[in-house]
């Protein structure tokens, strides 16, 4: 009998050992995927604040993360990419007086006295400060944004121009778009309990 007790004690410590074997095992699994999902992200990351397409860290992001909302989403835009945000702030500096003298021709109107108003906005260009709602004040807006690295903000400021202005901006406006949802999805997937 002390030697069946003791094979019974025996298997219990055994039972035991292999449940907390299986639980040790499944907890390095799910550290070696957690490890391998936020080295995924950081990769996509990386590749995603150049200015071109980022498919092949998508594809690693994508092989650990098949199923993330976020991930599907960035598909289309691994294949596009987007251009940087300090190219974007470069660019929005080119086009910021454009779109200020498209709001005076337009508002100049036609005429004599509006071509030549029309005319002279080309090589002059006085901005109004302190109005509200004008295009001077939304590209104001939009350019103290853009400079901030708020593009998000700048997004949403631009998105009010109509007319000529938002003509000249729209090009634009669907790179920075581009590049405010690349980042706003990789940061939700950054974001997820499962990858820290």
């Amino acid at each position: 009998t002390a030697t069946t007790c003791a094979a019974v004690a025996v298997s219990g410590d055994v039972t035991k050992l292999q449940t907390q074997f299986t639980d040790i095992a499944k907890g390095a699994k799910d550290a070696t995927e957690a490890a391998r999902a936020s080295y995924a992200v950081a990769a996509a990351t990386d590749a995603s604040r150049s200015s071109g397409p980022f498919e092949q860290a998508y594809s690693a992001l994508q092989a650990v993360l098949p199923e993330d909302p976020n991930v599907l989403a960035l598909a289309p835009l691994s294949r596009k990419g987007a251009p940087t945000r300090n190219e974007l702030r470069d660019d929005f500096g080119k086009i910021e007086l454009e779109i200020v003298r498209a709001a005076r021709a337009a508002e100049s109107g036609g005429g004599m006295w509006g071509q030549v108003q029309a005319s002279l906005s080309q090589f002059v260009v006085v901005r109004r400060a302190g109005e509200i709602d004008t295009t001077d004040s939304v590209v104001d807006n939009a350019s103290a944004r853009v400079a901030a690295g708020d593009l998000e903000g700048a997004v949403t400021q631009l998105s009010r121009l109509t007319g000529p202005p938002a003509k000249i901006v729209a090009p634009w406006l669907e790179k920075a778009r581009l590049r405010v949802e690349i980042d706003q999805r990789l940061a939700a997937v950054r974001d997820r309990k499962s990858v820290v």
